[in-house]
């Protein structure tokens, strides 16, 4: 085998290393740009190799001309793909600019069209124009390679984390061999001893993809890994947590800190701690300490968004290399005091109450029992609470008291209420229920409320038959009353205690067991109709929003039908259209009816009823696929809609329809703030935003078909 038949195989092998590594690199990450940046850089030196291979085994001239000018993709684009690629790496603000990104590019191109077309057989070059070239395309490989190598020695020079100065050490050295062997065989050797070897960049180059192997496999490619960060939060038990690098700025903050402080992601990322904490507390938060253990900060104030504080501590908790021993960021775990802090002010005020009244004996007398009164009852219904029950049912004879029924009740809905009509409402559904319950109990029956939609009933001396009938009584009460116009509906279960041998928790158990179980086949008819009365309500609220449902609901039909939908999916659709604006509900009316235009704030609000429509309809199993489809009907055809941004046919067909159903509807009626539009001009704007914001061809069936309009 010849040496330029050598060489061939070994760049044809250079082509698999390239492509294999550039693939493998650039889907542990798509959405990176240093990701997407390397797979280019991979696929230029695979063009440069797979070309030079047919070169170097080329019989005549013309060969040799095509391959290498195909090569020339490879060689005059990779210094400049490289050059990109560290500024990338090493976050340099210049990258952000498109004019630097054109200029980086700018020589590759030049030196591509002048190898392309002035160079070849039979092609006379001036010698002005090759001697550019080539001295030309020399210094912009040169200059770029060796920018390159000083900013990876300057990035992990300047950097004080052993992880970042091993990646860069490596690097350096893995681009520096092929950069000099690459200018001692093809510059040096030539000009001082006439030896000629042929052209190996490429193969060089190899080394150099070697060394980006490694800081790959062993160093997570130049970042800090976001499920290094995932995992160290997962380990964690309290649900409100920041994430930040090595640095102290925010990188991660969970949804439960987002809703704490009222800030989104993208506000805070950035961002350091300091920013979060009153000035007087900033200084407490040390990097170099921070790096040094774990800390915790306590009796120290966050700032929410409105600017007003909270009482925190905050325990900081490093993110650690195990093998390099490297802190790559830290995890804050926000503890909020506010509960303690009101724990303290009400004991310090019962304090000061007990000083006040400590010379008179009755009024000491009076306050015992007002704290007896309140350790012992619930605060909302007046009923007894937990610990007295659980002190009662120690305090059980055994030998009066059997056969002992305990009956558990669970108010269905109640989480659907609180979100639909606010807690203010579902307190006053728990407040009703209690009374219906304390009402149909007997006298020596001892009611009990354990937790937020719970109750228990103690029957001394009562038998399962007696029980069946005492509960059956508080059912037929819960149907006579309402809370505006929800229906109470409670779930009961109950178990009996004849031998005194059965201990009182297996008796519970069962109790609550057999109460869960009627509560699985009443809950959902429950949830039902608490969405109806949520419809009657809203359409109450704004007539004009029961008028426009119907309507929706109707045009939503008439489209499925000419779609040749099935008959289950046209009721589908005809249900969902009359749902699709069920999330207003919690929406002002003052809103909902103004006559002006709204503020961003208000307009926020509004955006918000398509996830809360979505919320209430997936609590029943039967219309988790509608509540989908509420959820979507908002995003638009291009991607720019909301919630969720979704583009194209990522968006439900339902949804969809609805979309161009509602925006119709919208448009030809009056609203509070507008007179209704003439047809022509809302099929015109159904036409001009197919594409954009609509399905174009959902359109076009919609206008034609159910509108009877020629589609302009």
């Amino acid at each position: 085998m010849t040496n330029h038949s050598l060489l061939s195989v070994l760049s044809l092998f250079a082509v698999l290393v390239y492509m294999s590594f550039g693939i493998y690199t650039y889907r542990q990450s798509p959405q990176s740009r240093i990701h997407q940046s390397f797979l280019l850089l991979c696929l230029s030196y695979s063009v440069w190799s797979f070309a030079y291979a047919f070169a170097y085994i080329a019989q005549d001239a013309w060969t040799f001309s095509f391959w290498n000018k195909l090569a020339a993709l490879g060689w005059c684009s990779f210094s400049a793909l490289i050059l990109y690629l560290v500024l990338l790496i090493t976050e340099n603000s210049l990258v952000k600019h498109n004019g630097v990104k054109f200029v980086i590019f700018l020589p590759g191109l030049v030196f591509y069209v002048l190898a392309v077309f002035c160079f070849g057989p039979n092609l006379e070059t001036p010698v002005q124009v090759a001697n550019f070239f080539y001295a030309g395309d020399f210094l912009y490989n040169f200059s770029y390679l060796l920018i390159a190598i000083v900013l990876l020695f300057k990035w992990g020079y300047a950097s004080p984390h052993i992880r970042i100065k091993k990646q860069s050490r490596i690097l350096v050295i893995t681009s520096l061999i092929p950069f000099l062997l690459n200018l001692t065989t093809q510059t040096i050797l030539p000009a001082l001893i006439q030896i000629h070897l042929p052209t190996m960049g490429q193969l060089y180059s190899l080394i150099m993809i070697f060394g980006v192997f490694i800081v790959v496999t062993r160093y997570h490619f130049f970042k800090l890994p976001e499920s290094v960060i995932m995992q160290e939060i997962m380990n964690e038990t309290l649900d409100t947590v920041i994430v930040a690098d090595q640095e102290g700025r925010i990188r991660k903050v969970s949804s439960q800190m987002r809703a704490l402080l009222g800030y989104d992601e993208d506000e805070v990322m950035d961002h350091t701690l300091e920013f979060l904490f009153r000035k007087a507390d900033q200084g407490k938060f040390d990097l170099s300490q921070m790096k040094n253990r774990d800390l915790k900060y306590t009796d120290i104030e966050i700032i929410k968004k409105d600017k007003s504080t909270l009482p925190v501590n905050v325990v900081c908790k490093r993110i650690k290399d195990r093998k390099l021993h490297d802190v790559l960021g830290f995890v804050f775990i926000v503890q909020d005091n506010r509960l303690v802090y009101e724990l303290k002010r009400k004991n310090e005020e019962l304090f000061r109450e007990k000083e006040r009244y400590k010379l008179s004996l009755q009024s000491v007398k009076e306050k015992q029992e007002k704290i007896e009164y309140l350790s012992y009852h619930d605060q909302l219904t007046g009923l007894y609470n937990r610990r007295f029950l659980e002190e009662e049912l120690s305090r059980i004879d055994f030998t009066q008291d059997l056969p002992l029924t305990i009956t558990m009740a669970d108010v269905n809905g109640l989480k659907l209420v609180n979100d639909s009509f606010g807690h203010a409402y579902g307190d006053r559904l728990i407040r009703k229920v209690a009374e219906v319950i304390q009402e149909g109990c007997r006298q020596e029956d001892l009611v009990a409320r354990i937790g937020g939609d719970e109750f228990i009933i103690l029957m001394p001396r009562t038998n399962e038959f007696e029980a069946r009938r005492v509960i059956k009584g508080i059912k037929a009460k819960a149907l006579q009353e309402k809370i505006g116009g929800l229906e109470l509906s409670v779930s009961f279960g109950y178990e009996t205690m004849e031998n005194p041998e059965i201990k009182i928790n297996e008796i519970l158990k069962k109790a609550e067991d057999y109460m869960y179980k009627n509560k699985l086949s009443e809950s959902p008819s429950v949830r039902s109709k608490t969405i109806d009365t949520i419809i009657k309500t809203l359409h109450e609220k704004n007539k004009r929003e029961e008028q426009h449902s119907h309507r929706v609901s109707e045009l939503c039909k008439r489209t499925a039908i000419e779609l040749d939908c099935s008959n289950d999916e046209i009721e589908e659709l005809k249900t969902v259209g009359l749902l699709h604006d069920i999330g207003k509900i919690v929406i002002s009316e003052t809103i909902l009816n103004k006559p002006d235009k709204l503020r961003d704030e208000e307009w926020e609000e509004i955006k918000r009823h398509p996830e809360i429509g979505y919320r209430l309809l997936c609590t029943i199993k039967e219309m988790s696929e509608m509540a989908e489809y509420v959820l979507a009907h908002h995003e638009r055809w291009d991607g720019t809609g909301y919630p969720k941004a979704l583009k194209g046919k990522e968006i439900p067909l339902q949804a969809r329809i609805i979309s161009i159903a509602d925006s119709y509807d919208a448009m030809i009626s009056e609203r509070s703030y507008r007179k209704a539009l003439p047809e022509e001009v809302a099929v015109a704007e159904l036409m001009k935003n197919a594409g954009t914001q609509f399905d174009p061809e959902i359109v076009k069936v919609f206008v034609e078909k159910v509108l009877g309009k020629k589609a302009i």
